[in-house]
């Protein structure tokens, strides 16, 4: 089923007063929205590893550094 589609039911509930049902019908379609905007270059990712191990130089050097810190025995780094 196609996006065209599912808007096409969902008008149809929602037309003969089925809240609920137009409500999944709302959730179906947002997922697929979600589902392929995803964004998947320059995400932001974690990196957790023991401290004085995390390397950060290729990060910041191709400017995808963001922050980092050190918690305890970790060092945490935010990266693109």
């Amino acid at each position: 089923m196609n996006c065209e589609e599912a808007f096409k039911h969902k008008a149809e509930v929602t037309k003969a007063g089925n809240k609920a049902l137009a409500q999944v019908w709302k959730i179906n379609i947002n997922s697929a929205y979600g589902l392929w905007g995803i964004r998947v270059e320059d995400k932001d990712s974690v990196l957790i590893q023991e401290k004085g191990a995390c390397n950060i130089h290729d990060y910041v050097n191709r400017g995808k550094f963001l922050n980092n810190t050190e918690i305890g025995k970790y060092g945490i780094a935010r990266v693109l």
